[in-house]
């Protein structure tokens, strides 16, 4: 999860340069960058969750969308 946050701030709001000084300016910037691209909905995290887990541990041979429609099916009801 922080490791793609900090991949997708790279490429977005660095142009795939990060550089991080020692000072409060680029933590900060950081910090803003990370905070936009962190899941703070625990259902939707659980759910990327799962779906990673079940497409690591039975390497998933129907797609991935179907996956996903059947975790989005189970949380609307």
């Amino acid at each position: 999860m922080i490791k793609n946050a900090m991949n997708q701030a790279n490429a977005n709001e660095w142009n795939g340069r990060l550089h991080i000084s020692n000072n409060n300016v680029d933590a900060e910037r950081l910090l803003a960058s990370l905070q936009k691209r962190v899941v703070v909905d625990m259902d939707k995290q659980a759910c990327a969750e799962a779906l990673a887990g079940l497409s690591a541990y039975y390497k998933v041979k129907f797609g991935h969308a179907l996956l996903q429609s059947m975790i989005d099916g189970r949380r609307s009801r």
